[in-house]
């Protein structure tokens, strides 16, 4: 009851309004004058969700609604090449706080698809670049953005995408996304993050045969497709899956034509064959 004498000044839609516009709990207990801890109680009673002011930006809500060539294309990336965690915090054995971390990390070459990621989701991030060369003769230097989002973690664990995905061998997506009209942009932001396009063949690693049945669906409507072959691979830390896609010249021709006027695609895998059309 210690809180009951702050419950005049306590009004969850007047909070709500002031933290949708930028103020943090400390900001807007003195607004309304009641102290910041006595606040946060009342929140928590309320199960008032009040987000903290972060330094840089996030657009949390962006893979909400899939509904544009953006947010299917970097979803594909993501999948194909992306990184999230869950951490946990714990003091004396009981937990007392989580954070949700996304990363992707790309060699320099590729850093169009990080300012995309930037542009999209955290425009005041800055990009980060090293020179990373653990474990390897030589490596070009990277680039990668990291942001954090328990709303964005949430939605992409709805389309069953989770922590440690790499090893994840029974991964699949959600039906309706996979049906959707603009799932071919996922499948191109597969190819860009983890695939290849040879003279008359695209190659794909997924680390599911499930997922790869689903990628499948992506090419039914190509003429020229002539058949698929799914190889299991044994890699150092875990199997994979490559998943190669036929049909010739025309076969590579037919894809990128249908999809040359795609607005999101890396530079450097932007193939010859679409270049002759």
């Amino acid at each position: 009851m210690r809180n009951q004498k702050y419950l005049k000044n306590f009004n969850p839609q007047q909070i709500i309004e002031l933290n949708t516009s930028g103020l943090n709990l400390k900001e807007i207990s003195k607004i309304i004058n009641i102290p910041e801890r006595r606040l946060g109680e009342l929140c928590k009673q309320y199960n008032l969700n009040i987000k903290r002011r972060f330094k840089y930006l996030i657009n949390d809500n962006f893979f909400d609604n899939l509904d544009s060539e953006s947010k299917f294309y970097l979803l594909g990336y993501f999948i194909a090449d992306g990184c999230l965690q869950l951490e946990e915090k714990f003091k004396n054995n009981k937990k007392y706080s989580e954070s949700y971390r996304f990363m992707i990390n790309v060699s320099i070459d590729d850093e169009d698809v990080i300012k995309l990621f930037q542009k999209d989701i955290s425009p005041n991030k800055p990009l980060e670049y090293c020179n990373n060369q653990s474990g390897v003769r030589s490596r070009k230097k990277q680039v990668h953005l990291r942001w954090s989002s328990k709303h964005m973690f949430n939605t992409l664990s709805k389309y069953n995408i989770k922590p440690r995905k790499t090893y994840d061998n029974y991964f699949l997506l959600p039906k309706y996304i996979v049906q959707h009209n603009l799932f071919k942009h996922l499948v191109r932001g597969l190819i860009d993050g983890d695939g290849y396009i040879g003279k008359g063949h695209i190659q794909i690693c997924l680390n599911s045969k499930y997922f790869a049945k689903q990628v499948l669906y992506n090419f039914k409507t190509y003429k020229y497709f002539t058949k698929y072959n799914l190889k299991e691979i044994q890699g150092k830390t875990c199997k994979y899956y490559s998943l190669t896609l036929y049909g010739g010249k025309r076969f590579i021709e037919e894809y990128f034509a249908n999809n040359i006027n795609c607005e999101y695609y890396l530079k450097r895998k932007y193939y010859n064959p679409v270049l002759t059309l």
